[in-house]
């Protein structure tokens, strides 16, 4: 599937970022025509392609922290910065092509170390000379963009001081040496990669509000609100490359408005079922090569391409084998009456033992194409899923409904699911947990409690505790400090891993930076030391994706499954 993208600014070459079911991942460069000219191949791990202003090159990060830059002429792939005690990331060309400004954090180094929070860092290419431009301790600084001029750089922050810690657009001046939020007393911000116009005097963000949301033009020098929209949902504001224009993306449409106007000049629904898909960067979008021809990412993972005198058109897809299944929607009815969405995905000959795979996240969705339940559909396994709470895509409801009670009400909705799964469809089959990054702590979790329909369980990438995701507290722990620390030491897997008594797998990489090695380890040999049977396997290569060896996991799940399931014979 393809998961990001980018148009260059001068011959309007695509960069495709594409994942498999197998979860490698690659960048594929083509031709507007779609014909292939270039890769940058998985062993990179690449993630986040963005070119340069001369569409000659293009930079990425890598998943292990790496940032890259590939050579369209050269058909080659460097390396250009690298430092294994920091993870790298959001990496963005300067307007003159000769530096990059990037997002990078601390490598933790086990459960209670000290977690450094992301700041921004300045790279200069030709010297490798490296500038931290914001420093402080309890503050996420992350998604840098530059303004046309190169003089301001605008990014995020979320103060952890502050509940909830709402996300906030902060500039910051180089040639100063200053930082100002745009609109420090405002609800929580969020701006897209065209949120600066053509002139650099004007910036568009998406701010909340009780309707869900409003897009502000803000004056960068002044503050003053140039302009808002005001017609119904909107998601983003980005401004044209070339002209005094506003894209505005609502759910169901694009809509170009002339600035400060606010004339709408023209308009087009998108396919039904679709809508421009989004990441951690916000909507996923980008403008053909000096024209205001639109791209976009489809949420059905697809590229489209809008020209005003044409109708919206498909342009790229990655295809690739998927395996075939059934898929079958159904409810659980949780312990405490709330509805929980969830899956079966039955392959043709399912084995003697079905999987619920818990998604990570936290506040994932149940992504249809979600590489880890498809991989396991294709070895044979039955794959069960649930929208725990917490998880997106399924209302507020849902999602706010574990509010301070994270590692406590959404572990029970796993259990609540694997037994419903076992009273419902099980016919006297067993059911096995398989989770990744948070779905593993959630599983592990689940695993602790004696009366899991559980028979044993696998965790890939597993977080061994709240701990680390200190961004989240507010939403995760309750408000009262004695509260939350009391709940942090409850919920964490160092101090209730010796529970598990039933078979556990647990797969790591050593250059993961949501879990320490050396806390996985901790993990493993607590349950051990108490009577449980748990395998642990370290892969020193691979990072918190474990794209590198999914193969050897899909072979290592079927033996656990076989062996060590159904018959209980000890490690294998």
């Amino acid at each position: 599937m393809i998961g990001d993208f980018d148009v260059d600014p001068i011959a309007g070459h695509l960069v495709l970022w594409c994942r498999s079911i197998s979860g490698e991942t690659s960048l594929r460069i083509t031709e507007p025509s779609g014909e292939i000219i270039g890769e940058v191949p998985p062993e990179f791990l690449p993630h986040h392609p963005r070119w340069a202003p001369d569409g000659l090159r293009l930079t990425f990060s890598g998943n292990d922290g790496r940032i890259g830059v590939y050579d369209l002429s050269q058909d080659s792939t460097t390396i250009v910065y690298e430092d294994r005690s920091r993870q790298a990331g959001f990496s963005q060309w300067s307007p003159d092509g000769k530096a990059f400004v990037f997002s990078a954090y601390q490598r933790p180094v086990n459960e209670m170390s000290e977690r450094r929070p992301p700041d921004i860092f300045h790279f200069t290419l030709e010297n490798g000379k490296l500038d931290r431009l914001t420093a402080l301790e309890n503050a996420v600084d992350r998604f840098p963009y530059w303004s046309p001029s190169g003089d301001l750089i605008a990014f995020h922050r979320q103060n952890l001081e502050e509940f909830k810690k709402p996300m906030r657009v902060y500039l910051i001046d180089r040639n100063h040496d200053r930082e100002w939020a745009l609109l420090p007393k405002a609800n929580k911000q969020r701006f897209g990669r065209f949120a600066w116009s053509p002139d650099g005097n004007w910036f568009s963000l998406h701010e909340d509000d009780s309707n869900g949301g409003v897009v502000r033009v803000v004056d960068p020098a002044g503050r003053d609100s140039g302009w808002t929209w005001e017609e119904g949902p909107v998601q983003e504001g980005a401004f044209s490359r070339l002209t005094d224009r506003l894209l505005c993306i609502l759910p169901d449409e694009l809509v170009w408005v002339q600035f400060p106007e606010g004339r709408i000049e023209s308009r087009i629904k998108l396919e039904s079922g679709v809508s421009v898909a989004q990441n951690l960067t916000w909507y996923q979008i980008a403008f053909g090569a000096g024209s205001d021809t639109v791209f976009f990412l489809g949420t059905d993972h697809k590229i489209y391409r809008w020209d005003e005198s044409e109708e919206c058109t498909v342009v790229a897809e990655h295809t690739e084998y998927i395996p075939s299944f059934r898929l079958e929607e159904f409810t659980v009815r949780a312990s405490d009456g709330l509805a929980l969405p969830a899956q079966r995905l039955i392959p043709a000959s399912p084995r003697e033992v079905a999987v619920l795979y818990v998604h990570g996240g936290p506040g994932e969705t149940l992504e249809r194409n979600d590489s880890w339940a498809l991989g396991l559909v294709n070895k044979g396994f039955e794959v069960v899923r649930v929208a725990y709470r917490g998880s997106t895509g399924f209302g507020d409801e849902l999602y706010q409904a574990s509010t301070g009670l994270w590692g406590v009400t959404d572990v029970q909705d796993v259990i609540d699911c694997g037994l419903y799964w076992q009273q419902q469809f099980g016919m006297g089959r067993k059911i096995a947990l398989f989770g990744n990054s948070y779905g593993g702590f959630l599983s592990l979790l689940a695993l602790t409690d004696s009366s899991s329909p559980f028979v044993g369980g696998i965790a890939t990438c597993a977080a061994t505790s709240l701990h680390v995701m200190r961004h989240h507290h507010d939403k995760a722990l309750p408000r009262d400090p004695k509260e939350r620390e009391i709940a942090l030491k409850e919920r964490s897997l160092m101090t209730r891993a010796n529970h598990i008594k039933r078979p556990i797998l647990l797969f790591h990489g050593a250059l993961d930076t949501v879990a320490a090695t050396s806390d996985i380890q901790r993990v493993e040999k607590s349950i051990n030391d108490s009577g449980g049977d748990c395998s642990l396997v370290v892969f020193g290569d691979d990072t918190h994706s474990l794209a590198k060896h999914r193969e050897k996991i899909y072979e290592r799940a079927i033996q656990f499954s076989e062996k060590c399931l159904l018959t209980g014979k000890g490690e294998i």
